[in-house]
């Protein structure tokens, strides 16, 4: 059985195609698995970094400018030709797109060819890449609930990532040694993405003094964040630029984030309560449509930025730690969560697609 993937453009669409390659892997050892992607780009170093066949396509994005666009999606179009020879030389079973243009061509040549086309959109808000591929797809595999693509063949399965924590194991004192937290207390983790947020990042400085001394916090700035805080890291509140989300959620009794699709599906995979802060910068407020799919299942708080005080953030923060009823509500719909396996889903839904080709 071999697979064709194609991921790009940022680690949003990239990192699930890696998660369920790699569980696939494990899962079935025998299993030959390709990645297509675009040459000058992330997926050019993270893919095969990551163990697996690289093929390369030089495609241009049809963003930007009129310009750019008009020569990226003649780009995009040329490439179909140059992907059927791909596939006529591969002979996939079957071809998985995970969002962004570099899948279009792609996905487009395996139809005309006869392969069965199979996608996976990460986002409550479709890309545009998927939404055009989606009439021709064979199966669409979703993180949240979907009325833009075709009931029939659509599913809620996840992201596949949060399979792949299901056997995280984390060197606990370890990781507290690196920030010298305290393994006796309650941690909390607040973390706002790689570039942070300036005026979110304010009102938490803001809100230290009013922190209870029941737990202790551990804040990620953002490398690229311009607020620069006025408190520093003392005893009970830790402030750095960065940590590994996936170590410390795990440690975490609440974590205070935003509501991107990988972050949510680690929040979900592991079972923590949390605080939502959706960034309101982001195309079609989709992060806070991504939000309600825990705060729906009473699994997580949401906090909208434009209405956010730091006494509202100290206050919310302070009842979630110290109010048992309050936190035992969170974590047992948290829990819920745990059970999902989206890869495995996913796994034995492209499994049964190709068998009834044969």
């Amino acid at each position: 059985m071999k697979w064709v993937i194609v991921a790009g453009g940022t680690a949003g669409h990239i990192n699930p195609a890696l998660a369920l390659a790699k569980v696939a892997k494990k899962n079935n050892p025998d299993l030959e698995i390709i990645f297509i992607g675009s040459k000058d780009r992330l997926e050019s170093r993270m893919i095969p970094e990551a163990g697996f066949p690289f093929i390369s396509l030089p495609i241009s994005s049809p963003s930007g400018n009129i310009v750019h666009k008009v020569k990226g999606l003649v780009s995009v179009l040329s490439a179909i030709p140059t992907c059927k020879k791909i596939l006529k030389k591969e002979k996939p079973d079957i071809c998985l797109g995970f969002g962004n243009y570099i899948s279009v061509p792609v996905l487009k040549a395996a139809h005309q060819l006869g392969i069965p086309t199979f996608i996976h959109e990460q986002n409550s808000f479709p890309g545009k890449a998927n939404l055009f591929l989606a009439k021709q797809a064979r199966a669409i595999a979703t993180c949240f609930d979907q009325n833009q693509f075709p009931k029939k063949k659509t599913r809620l399965v996840g992201n596949p990532q949060a399979s792949l924590l299901k056997d995280f194991k984390v060197d606990k004192k370890k990781a507290y040694e690196a920030f010298n937290l305290q393994e006796d207390l309650p941690l909390v983790t607040i973390m706002l993405g790689s570039l942070g947020s300036a005026s979110v990042s304010k009102m938490i400085d803001e809100a230290i003094d009013s922190f209870h001394d029941s737990y202790q916090v551990l804040i990620s700035t953002g490398q690229s964040n311009q607020y620069q805080y006025k408190h520093s890291s003392t005893e009970r509140v830790k402030i750095v630029p960065y940590f590994d989300g996936k170590t410390y959620l795990s440690l975490s009794r609440l974590a205070i984030t935003r509501a991107g699709a990988t972050t949510l599906s680690e929040l979900e995979a592991l079972a923590v309560p949390s605080i939502l802060i959706p960034s309101p910068y982001v195309p079609n407020n989709h992060q806070e449509i991504n939000a309600m799919s825990l705060v729906n299942k009473k699994a997580a708080i949401l906090l909208k930025e434009p209405t956010l005080t730091s006494k509202i953030l100290a206050k919310q923060i302070n009842q979630c730690m110290e109010d048992p009823a309050v936190y035992k509500s969170l974590k047992e719909k948290a829990l819920l969560g745990k059970e999902k396996d989206p890869a495995r889903e996913m796994i034995a839904w492209i499994e049964e697609i190709i068998q009834n080709e044969h």
